[in-house]
């Protein structure tokens, strides 16, 4: 909710042309921010929630076990926030952009390589479902973002003060949730080794490949839109900050689900019933929104967003697949289904439905490339349906050299293949 009230401000302080060009920029850094996250904090989430309901296991040992999880995660996002950030410089510099643009760029993509840490920390609170901290170190960061770029738009800083804010208050949430995690004897920590690194890297590869199907290509939309039209970009993005707030419920669900599939056979149908309900409520919310879209539009974002209503109310019939696929996700990594062929559908279905938003654009404007955005939300869905009714692989395999981090789930830990 704090996003989307820093959309409207940002938005009527723009106007549609160059809030398309922020919202480009602001989608390709959170694409980074995947990579840099690298599938981590859902990889995590269920070894460590795994690793909670183990009986078998003294508190010391569990303690260290998930202290090399966590530890091994955040330095695996680390390098590779550095690492995009390094890359980010080098290639303002080889494109020779000014320095406003610059300077947006670089903060945004810092952002993206601090925001990848403290979700890869934030992991281990919602795997022991101690989801105040999650909370409060996010409401510090968008409370401390709402206030900074109040203050600059009203100084008339414009879009380099507003892309400065983001990482000033990606680095405060990290520190909230650096200090929750050291202060609390809940963890222990040893010193990271290669064959850790390596380990980590390697379980969390298939989440990967499928966080950058769900998430890196459909981030991208509003980028390569701005590169058609900034309007219709501008447009998109409004239609994505709407949905926002209402896809909060989904999300939260799904993470929170983790520690209760984790003691659910890996055939249990218990997910479905929750896939059935979020559905449902997703429909109703779609219905709701169409009707009001033509009010709220105009009045929050001001008059001279009236063209992006029915681009909006496409948008918004793509709930109840998004409040369905949330929970079913869940279910399949639950399940330890997250393998080869969920990557390879999920990377198809992201790649036919920017196609087809980038189609819809190019054949009738920015309506059809919301309908492009629709038919994406229906694949994914359709494909994590798929993945869910297939049987469950078997689990083989261990940590490398028998050291380190051993088994989480009954015979190991390495992801299916």
């Amino acid at each position: 909710m704090a996003t989307s009230v820093l959309a409207i401000l940002i938005a009527r302080s723009l106007g549609p042309h160059d809030w398309g060009i922020f919202s480009g920029f602001l989608g390709l850094s959170l694409a980074l921010a995947v990579f840099a996250e690298f599938g981590l904090s859902a990889w995590v989430l269920r070894e460590l929630s795994h690793l909670a309901t183990r009986a078998d296991i003294e508190v010391e040992e569990v303690k260290r076990r998930a202290g090399q999880l966590v530890g091994g995660g955040f330095l695996l996002t680390s390098l590779l926030g550095a690492a995009f950030i390094v890359g980010t410089v080098a290639a303002a510099i080889v494109l020779a952009l000014n320095f406003e643009l610059s300077v947006s760029v670089v903060s945004l993509v810092a952002y993206s390589g601090v925001r990848s840490g403290s979700t890869s920390l934030e992991a281990f609170f919602r795997s022991r479902r101690k989801l105040r901290r999650v909370v409060a170190a996010l409401l510090i960061e968008k409370g401390v973002l709402l206030i900074l770029i109040a203050l600059l738009l009203v100084a008339g800083a414009g879009l380099i003060g507003v892309a400065v804010a983001y990482p000033i208050a990606g680095l405060i949430r990290l520190l909230v949730n650096a200090l929750n995690i050291l202060s609390r004897n809940e963890l222990t920590f040893s010193r990271t080794r290669l064959t850790d690194l390596r380990y980590v890297a390697r379980g969390s590869m298939p989440f990967a490949l499928n966080r950058a199907s769900l998430n890196v290509v459909p981030r991208l939309d509003a980028f390569l839109l701005a590169a058609l039209s900034p309007i219709a970009a501008g447009y998109f993005a409004l239609g994505n900050r709407i949905l926002g707030p209402a896809l909060i419920l989904p999300m939260v669900i799904s993470s929170t689900l983790y520690p209760f599939l984790a003691r659910e056979s890996r055939n249990s149908t218990a997910g479905w019933a929750v896939v059935g309900l979020l559905t449902a409520v997703g429909v109703a919310l779609a219905g709701v929104g169409v009707l009001v879209a033509p009010f709220l539009v105009p009045l929050l974002f001001g008059s001279e967003y009236r063209d992006a209503v029915p681009v909006v109310q496409v948008m918004l019939f793509a709930m109840p697949f998004v409040f369905g696929a949330n929970p079913l996700l869940a279910h399949v990594y639950s399940s330890r289904r997250e393998g080869r062929a969920l990557a390879v559908g999920l990377a198809a279905a992201s790649v036919v439905g920017t196609g087809a938003i980038l189609a819809g654009q190019l054949i009738n404007g920015p309506i059809a490339a919301a309908s492009g955005y629709l038919f994406r939300q229906a694949l994914f869905a359709g494909t994590l349906v798929v993945a869910a009714r297939l049987p469950a692989p078997p689990i083989s395999g261990s940590h490398p050299e028998g050291q380190g981090i051993p088994e989480f789930s009954q015979a190991a830990t390495r992801s299916a293949p």
